[in-house]
Order: C-alpha cells, then structure tokens, then sequence
C-alpha cells in the first residue's frame, strides 16, 4: 500500500483568501547593459520594467529591485518605483513624504569615486487590487547639472578600476 504525506498542498492559484501569504507566481527582469541621463524631470530607466497580471484583484505584489549605479560629481540621482496599470495610470509607489522644496524618492545615488558604484534596493508590498496587466518601472531623475549612471560608475574606463554591474526587478503575486 502507498502513502503520500505532506505538510500542506498550496493550489496553483496560492491559497485561499484569508489563507494568506501563498506565492502563486514570480517574474524578473535582469537589467545588464548601462543607462544615463540628465535630465531634471523622471525618466524611465531603460529595461529596468517588469510585467506581471495578477490572478486575483486581492492578491498583493512585492516588488524587489536592485539598481546599482552612480551620479557624476556634479549631481545625485533619485529614483522612483512606478506602477503603471494597462498601460495608461501611472502611480508613483514608496516615496517619502512632501517637504518644503525636497525631492521625493524610493532610493538615492551619488558620487565618492568616479570608480565606484552606489547600490540602491526598493522592497515595497503593493495593493493594486486588479487583475489587469501592471508593470512596475523604474524612472530616475538628477538633481544638479550632471548626469546619473545605470549600471555603471562615472569612469567607465577600459582599466580594471572600473565596472559593469547588474540591475534587476521582481515581481511576486502574493495571495491575500
């Protein structure tokens, strides 16, 4: 005689409501090649997006990202997580609050060394309460007169003393 023991069977669609926390499915976009800007008003990052449509308007999506990059000694980067749903709402996500004249962001970069990088991650539990298709995107925008980096430092000579680096983006669906 056969036995299947098992400590708990999560159905493809997560667990029921209430249930809680089930992952019902994961996706990334792994960013490799480089982007700069500077441009003063938020600009998409190129390729840092990902795309995910949820199976339940209750489920949750945590969002990771992990953007490593660099400010020229002229300027800083801020940047922002935005949720876009079918292609047309815009929302900015996980910024601070409102103050005065200052910037409103997710995470930051400067620059120390012009062969160095900063690396800035974004975790944020969204409540999109759809199941449309979202992407979630990154935009950055510069404060000052020079240019942000992605994926790069500033010296983005051909020596050793300088570097390529990764970015990327994950999107979970968490059953509610």
């Amino acid at each position: 005689m056969s036995q299947l023991k098992v400590n708990s069977i999560i159905p493809v669609a997560g667990v029921p409501t209430g249930g809680g926390g089930g992952i019902v499915q994961t996706v990334q976009t792994v960013k490799t090649d480089t982007f700069s800007t500077s441009s003063t008003s938020y600009t998409d990052v190129t390729g840092l997006t990902v795309n995910i449509t949820p199976t339940s308007n209750t489920s949750k999506i945590l969002i990771y990202c992990l953007i490593n990059g660099q400010g020229n000694a002229s300027t800083q980067g801020y940047f922002n997580l935005v949720r876009v749903i079918s292609s047309t709402t815009n929302s900015t996500l996980f910024v601070g609050d409102a103050a005065d004249s200052r910037v409103r962001g997710s995470t930051q970069m400067y620059f120390n060394q012009g062969n160095e990088t900063k690396n800035g991650t974004i975790v944020f539990l969204d409540s999109p309460t759809t199941t449309s298709a979202i992407t979630y995107k990154i935009q950055c925008v510069t404060q000052g007169s020079g240019t942000i980096f992605v994926g790069r430092s500033t010296d983005d000579n051909t020596t050793a003393v300088a570097g390529r680096f990764p970015c990327s983006i994950v999107a979970q669906e968490v059953s509610a």
